[in-house]
C-alpha cells in the first residue's frame, strides 16, 4: 500500500470550531495524559474511549461526528479504529515525538494554534485545520508564548 500523503486543510469554519473547542473544554472530564520521565512531568491533559463501551455518549458522539464530517470532506473512506483526545493547556503543553505505525492518523484542531512537526516539516495548525498523515514521526511542540489551550481529536484510521 502506498503511504498516505501529508495533507493538512481547514475543514471546519474558526467560529464554529472555537465554540467546539470551549464546549470540550468544559464539558469533558480530562485526565492526565502521558507522563515525561525526562521532563518529570504530564505532557498534556487527555480523553480517551472505548467505541463499544462510550464514557460520555453525548460528547463521543459528536467527536465521531466530528471525525466522519472532516473525513468525508477530504474523500477518505477509512475504517475508524478509535480516537484520543489532547488538551494543551497552553504552549508549555505538548506532545513528545513519536509515531502510530499501524495507523493512518487524523488530527482536527480546536482552539489556539500550535505547531505540528510531522517528520521534517512543520504545520501551524489552526482552529478547524484538519491533517492527515500516515505513520510518520510527529510531535506538538512546545510554544511558551502560547497563552491559550488548544485540543487536538487524534482519530486512527485503518490503512
Amino acid at each position: 500500500m502506498s503511504p498516505v500523503r501529508t495533507r493538512n486543510v481547514s475543514v471546519f469554519d474558526r467560529e464554529n470550531s472555537l465554540k467546539i473547542y470551549e464546549k470540550f473544554r468544559t464539558e469533558i472530564s480530562w485526565q492526565s495524559g502521558v507522563y515525561s520521565t525526562r521532563h518529570k512531568k504530564v505532557t498534556r491533559m487527555a480523553y480517551t474511549t472505548d467505541p463499544d463501551s462510550f464514557n460520555n455518549v453525548e460528547i463521543d458522539i459528536e467527536i465521531i461526528n466530528l471525525i466522519t464530517t472532516a473525513m468525508c470532506a477530504l474523500g477518505m473512506k477509512n475504517n475508524l479504529v478509535g480516537f484520543y483526545v489532547n488538551y494543551y493547556r497552553d504552549g508549555c503543553d505538548w506532545t513528545p515525538a513519536h509515531s502510530h505505525p499501524e495507523n493512518t492518523q487524523l488530527i482536527i484542531s480546536l482552539g489556539a494554534t500550535r505547531k505540528l512537526r510531522i517528520g521534517k516539516k512543520i504545520y501551524d495548525l489552526t482552529s478547524g485545520d484538519v491533517t492527515v498523515f500516515g505513520s510518520a514521526t510527529h510531535e506538538v511542540l512546545m510554544d511558551p508564548e502560547v497563552a491559550e489551550g488548544r485540543i487536538s481529536i487524534a482519530a486512527f484510521l485503518e490503512k
